[in-house]
C-alpha cells in the first residue's frame, strides 16, 4: 500500500477533456480508514490568515470533476506568502501541492483549481498557507464528491 501511494505522488496526467487525477482510488480508499481534525485547525493563532472556502459549496455534494476556489485573507497589515501554500489529503496527510501547482497558479489572493477528478465519496483536504511574517493559517475541507449521474 506505501509504495502504491508512493508511486500515486507524482506528476498528475491531465486529460484530454481538461480534467486531471486529485485524488487516485488507492488514496481514497485509505483515507476512508478513519478521518482526523487537528486541534490546531479549531484554536487558530489570531494573526493567522484566513482561507475561505470559494468553490465547491461545503454545503451540498460536488460533482466530478470538481473545481475548488480558495481566497486567502491576511491579517491586517499583512502580506500572503503565495511560495508557502500546502495542500494535504486525509487524516495521513499526503501532500498534494505539487500535483495542484502543475495546473493551478497560486497568488497572494488565493488559487483557482478547474477539473479535478477525485474518486466519488468524502474527502478531507488540509490547507495551509502564511504570511511573511510567518503566521500560519490552516483550513480543514470535507468535500462530498458525486458523479453527475446521482
Amino acid at each position: 500500500m506505501q509504495l502504491a501511494l508512493l508511486l500515486a505522488c507524482g506528476t498528475p496526467a491531465v486529460y484530454g477533456d481538461g480534467t486531471f487525477t486529485l485524488i487516485s482510488e488507492a488514496e481514497f480508499s485509505r483515507a476512508a480508514e478513519k478521518d482526523f481534525v487537528h486541534k490546531s485547525l479549531i484554536f487558530p493563532h489570531p494573526k493567522a490568515p484566513v482561507i475561505e472556502v470559494v468553490q465547491p459549496n461545503l454545503k451540498r455534494s460536488a460533482f466530478v470533476p470538481i473545481d475548488i476556489e480558495l481566497r486567502f485573507k491576511p491579517a491586517e497589515g499583512e502580506t500572503i506568502d503565495p511560495r508557502s501554500f500546502r495542500i494535504y489529503y486525509a487524516w495521513f496527510k499526503l501532500d498534494i501541492t505539487r500535483r495542484v501547482l502543475k495546473v493551478a497558479a497560486v497568488t497572494p489572493r488565493g488559487i483557482s483549481v478547474k477539473n479535478a477528478e477525485v474518486p466519488p465519496g468524502r474527502h478531507r483536504i488540509f490547507v495551509e498557507i502564511s504570511d511573511t511574517s510567518g503566521n500560519l493559517g490552516q483550513r480543514s475541507i470535507l468535500i462530498e464528491a458525486i458523479d453527475r449521474g446521482h
